[in-house]
C-alpha cells in the first residue's frame, strides 16, 4: 500500500509538461527538498490557482517507488507583500532559486524550514539586506559547518575555508570588523523570532560586509 503524507510545502519551481501534467519543486518541513509529479496540472482549475509563489502551502502527496505524486494542495498563508512589490518579487524570486540550489534532496530540516517561513513572513523593503544574510547564512549552516563568531571578540582575520580565526593576519583571511562578527554570530545562534526582534538596531551600514563575509564562505563550502 502506497503512503501518503501531508505536509507544510514552500513552492520552489514548477515546470509544466507538454501533456498538461507538471513537476513541482518544493521545500517542505518534514521531508526537505523533493519533486512531486502533478497529474493533468495545467487542466485542473483549483491546483492552478492554489500552487503558486510566495505562499505557505499545505500539500498531501503519495509516496510511490521513484517519486511523489500530488493529491491535494491548499494555501495555509500568502505573503502578499511579495505580490505587492515588484522589485521585492524579483528579488524573491532569486531566494526560491538559492534554497533550491543549496538545500540537498529528501532531506529533512524542520527548523530551516521554520526559519525560511518566518524570513518570507517577516521581510519587506526595508529590512531586506539583513533577512537576505539571515536567509543565506542559514542555507550554509548545518552541523558543524559554521564556526562561532565569538571565538575571539575583537576584530578579527578569518579563513572563510577552514574557519581559523587569528588577530593576525594569515594567508587567505578575511579583515572582520568586531561589529560585522557580532552580527555574524547572531545570524548563527538565531531563530528568525529572535532574529526579526533585534533586526531594527541592526546597522544598515555593517550589511554589506556580512553579505561579503557570506560570499567567501559559500565559494569555500
Amino acid at each position: 500500500m502506497k503512503s501518503t503524507h501531508i505536509s507544510q510545502a514552500l513552492l520552489l519551481r514548477k515546470v509544466l509538461l507538454p501533456n498538461d501534467d507538471g513537476i513541482l519543486e518544493c521545500f517542505t518541513a518534514e521531508f526537505g527538498r523533493v519533486s512531486i509529479f502533478c497529474s493533468k496540472l495545467a487542466r485542473s482549475k483549483q491546483k492552478i490557482a492554489e500552487i503558486d509563489f510566495f505562499r505557505l502551502l499545505e500539500i498531501e502527496m503519495i509516496e510511490g517507488r521513484s517519486h511523489y505524486k500530488l493529491r491535494s494542495v491548499r494555501t495555509r498563508h500568502c505573503f502578499s507583500q511579495f505580490q505587492a512589490d515588484y522589485d521585492l518579487m524579483e528579488r524573491g524570486f532569486a531566494w526560491l532559486e538559492l534554497i533550491r540550489s543549496k538545500t540537498p534532496e529528501q532531506k529533512s530540516d524542520p527548523m530551516l524550514f521554520q526559519n525560511l517561513i518566518g524570513v518570507f513572513g517577516h521581510v519587506d523593503r526595508q529590512n531586506f539586506e539583513a533577512f537576505e544574510n539571515f536567509l543565506r547564512f542559514k542555507t550554509l549552516q548545518g552541523p558543524n559547518s559554521i564556526p562561532r563568531f565569538d571565538q575571539i571578540q575583537d576584530d578579527v582575520y578569518f579563513c572563510p575555508q577552514n574557519f581559523v580565526f587569528s588577530r593576525e593576519q594569515f594567508s587567505n583571511s578575511l579583515y572582520i570588523k568586531n561589529l560585522c562578527r557580532q552580527i555574524l554570530e547572531l545570524l548563527r545562534r538565531s531563530d528568525y523570532r529572535d532574529f526579526s526582534q533585534k533586526i531594527e538596531k541592526l546597522p544598515a551600514s555593517e550589511q554589506r560586509e556580512v553579505s561579503q563575509v557570506i560570499d567567501e564562505i559559500e565559494k569555500w563550502h
